[in-house]
C-alpha cells in the first residue's frame, strides 16, 4: 500500500460551506507551499498565517489560512501543510488542479486511509490508535463515541 511521495487530500467534505480544508504530506511541503503562496515557511511551524494562493499562471485562487507542521512535529511525523481554502467547490476544484498542474515528481492524491498510515509508519500513533480515528469518524451514536474515548 506504501507509495513513497508527497500526498494530498481534503479532509473536510467538498461542498458548499464556510471551509474547505486540505492536508499535503511528504518531502516535498515547503516546495508546493512557495509555489502556491510565494511565502517561505520554513520558519513557521505551527503558525497559522493568511495567504494568497496563486494559480500556475500567476492569478489569485483564494486568500485563506495556511498552518506549516515541520517533521517530526506533525500527525504524519513527515512535513505537513493544512490548507483551509473558502468553502467554494468551484475554488477547491481549482485548487487541485493548481497542484496538478505544478507537475511535482511522486505528488499525489492520498488514498483513504493513507494520513493516519504513514502516522503509523512514522511511530506518530499506533495501529490501535489509527483504527480507532476512523471509528470515531464512523459513529453513529455517543455510546460508541465513549467506548473510543477509552481506546
Amino acid at each position: 500500500m506504501f507509495k513513497p511521495g508527497t500526498i494530498f487530500s481534503n479532509f473536510t467534505p467538498i461542498v458548499k460551506s464556510p471551509v474547505i480544508a486540505y492536508r499535503i504530506s511528504g518531502d516535498d511541503v515547503l516546495d508546493i507551499l512557495k509555489k502556491i503562496t510565494k511565502i517561505n515557511f520554513a520558519k513557521n511551524h505551527a503558525k497559522f498565517k493568511l495567504a494568497k494562493l496563486y494559480a500556475r499562471d500567476g492569478s489569485i485562487l483564494d486568500v485563506c489560512n495556511v498552518v506549516y507542521f515541520k517533521s517530526p512535529k506533525s500527525f504524519t511525523g513527515e512535513d505537513v501543510c493544512e490548507i483551509f481554502l473558502h468553502g467554494s467547490p468551484l475554488i477547491a476544484s481549482q485548487f487541485e488542479k493548481t497542484l496538478k498542474d505544478f507537475k511535482i515528481p511522486n505528488f499525489r492524491l492520498a488514498k483513504n486511509g493513507e494520513f493516519s498510515y504513514r502516522s503509523v509508519l512514522n511511530s506518530k500513533n499506533s495501529l490501535k490508535q489509527a483504527k480507532a480515528i476512523n471509528q470515531i469518524i464512523s459513529n453513529e451514536s455517543f455510546s460508541s463515541l465513549e467506548y473510543n474515548k477509552k481506546l
